[in-house]
């Protein structure tokens, strides 16, 4: 049994969710139909309630405004924004991380309504292993296995390799309380990217999703198209659209105020000892399906790490080369 008395779910992607959110309660509690109705409202009423505010993923939104200001009532505020500490009281800040792998088995289990044997938890463990542990897509995965009469523990990953796009947009059913998918949960956060960190953000999708160090950036900058390999030499559009974003960046801005952009919305988590980024997977394969030219994006992408490498023989030019291992990998 819930110790709240009463418990309201406020969208709070934006001022116009929220303002109808308001009015659905202050329709149903015969109070007026404002913002400030609503807050005078929560204000008076001395009770044990919570109101969540879910989604404040927009800097331009002001959450001041909405929220009820008194000693009494509970809020949470969910929001991948780095600055939405600042509104929660002391010590009542929590970061999230991804679920472990025993936590993720047993999400996809209960979501697919299958039991925990020996069998069913190996193939479990199979599915949220490519997930990267990431809860909302291991929800949908036990959703989508639980709804889809072909699909199953054993063939969901072949499924999803198939067609990773479709399962990302699979939406839990509403009863089960949430309503983006897992798509659409990273498209709010994508679309309020600049033209500049999107394009940045798409070409990153290629490396390993792990540790990309900023002076790979910095080093592939020095490319003017004047030292192509042979192989090269036939891909002068592939080479003129690298020039052309590499410029983007030498004359607006630094690669730094990218990351900067993207840890802001917590799209990426940044190492300042280490100075390289890392994306979620399921981020990655999310930027992905964002192109229409996915194979001219990905070779842009290697010509940009090719061009990053030094051919010199000083130790400190090796040490960047094996930072780039992974990243070389992943695109063979």
């Amino acid at each position: 049994k819930s110790r709240f008395t009463y418990i309201w779910f406020f969208n709070a992607t934006s001022d116009a969710t929220l303002a109808a959110d308001f009015r659905k309660l202050g329709k149903a509690a015969c109070v007026g139909e404002s913002v400030n109705d609503i807050r005078d409202f929560l204000e008076k009423m001395h009770e044990d309630w919570l109101v969540i505010f879910d989604n404040a993923d927009d800097p331009k939104v002001d959450l001041s405004k909405y929220i009820p200001q008194c000693n009494h009532g509970n809020v949470i505020i969910t929001s991948h924004l780095t600055e939405a500490h600042q509104m929660a009281s002391l010590g009542f800040y929590i970061n999230f991380p991804d679920l472990e792998q025993s936590e993720a088995v047993d999400l996809l289990l209960k979501h697919a309504y299958e039991n925990s044997n020996k069998d069913n938890q190996q193939l479990a463990l199979n599915i949220v292993n490519a997930l990267d542990c990431q809860a909302l897509a291991v929800a949908t995965a036990g959703a989508y296995i639980a709804s889809t009469a072909t699909c199953t523990l054993s063939n969901y990953l072949f499924l999803f390799k198939q067609k990773s796009k479709q399962l990302f947009n699979y939406k839990i059913k509403p009863f089960e309380g949430y309503q983006n998918t897992v798509f659409s949960a990273f498209q709010l956060s994508f679309d309020q990217l600049s033209p500049l960190t999107k394009l940045f953000m798409q070409i990153c999708a290629f490396f390993h999703h792990t540790a990309i160090p900023i002076e790979l950036f910095y080093h592939a900058s020095a490319f003017t198209g004047n030292d192509l390999l042979p192989e090269e030499k036939d891909q002068t559009s592939l080479v003129e659209k690298l020039k052309h974003f590499l410029s983007l960046f030498a004359h607006n801005r630094t690669w730094d105020d990218s990351v900067d952009e993207l840890s802001h919305l917590s799209l990426t988590k940044y190492d300042t000892n280490a100075k390289a980024f890392s994306f979620h997977s399921i981020l990655q394969m999310c930027v992905q399906e964002t192109l229409n030219n996915k194979d001219t994006v990905c070779h842009i992408a290697q010509l940009l790490l090719a061009h990053a490498i030094s051919y010199s023989i000083i130790n400190a030019d090796y040490k960047f080369q094996w930072k780039l291992t992974a990243h070389v990998d992943s695109m063979t």
